[in-house]
């Protein structure tokens, strides 16, 4: 994918239409959408900003257990906490990186721009791995790229 032509989204959801094969996906892009083709090529990546935001926040809680220990019954452990809490999320993102889905083509059916959102009509074969990351969406991104 060129780097000039991606768009950013994150995952609102996943159904699938009644009464039909068809599997719906359906995204957002927060800094807004103007336009909209009918056809992209997509890849679900991992959301690098999610996870240096959640480490981002247990580094700034160790700071305020350093700023005032005495505020803490044991601020040394408190630390080491939060420490295993970084190492958590950095095994969570390691283990994302095989959850990773390789571009497929998706077609437009709704492009709401009032709403910024994007309703995609995906291959079936890729919904088992959609599946997959439900729980943890928020976690993921969407890139599309027009070709």
């Amino acid at each position: 994918m060129s780097e000039d032509k991606k768009m950013k989204f994150k995952i609102l959801s996943l159904s699938a239409k009644e009464k039909s094969k068809e599997w719906i996906l359906k995204i957002e892009n927060t800094f807004g959408l103007f336009e909209a083709k009918s056809l992209y090529t997509v890849r679900v990546d991992i959301d690098d900003e999610y996870f240096e935001r959640e480490i981002e926040g247990v580094e700034s809680r160790i700071e305020k257990v350093k700023e005032k220990p005495d505020m803490f019954d044991d601020s040394k452990k408190a630390i080491v906490c939060f420490k295993k809490e970084i190492a958590k999320i950095q095994k969570q993102k390691a283990k994302f990186v095989d959850l990773v889905i390789e571009e497929f083509d998706v077609k437009v059916i709704i492009a709401d721009f009032s709403k910024k959102m994007l309703v995609l009509e995906i291959p079936e074969n890729v919904v088992p791995d959609i599946i997959n990351i439900r729980h943890d969406v928020e976690a993921f991104v969407v890139y599309l790229n027009d070709n």
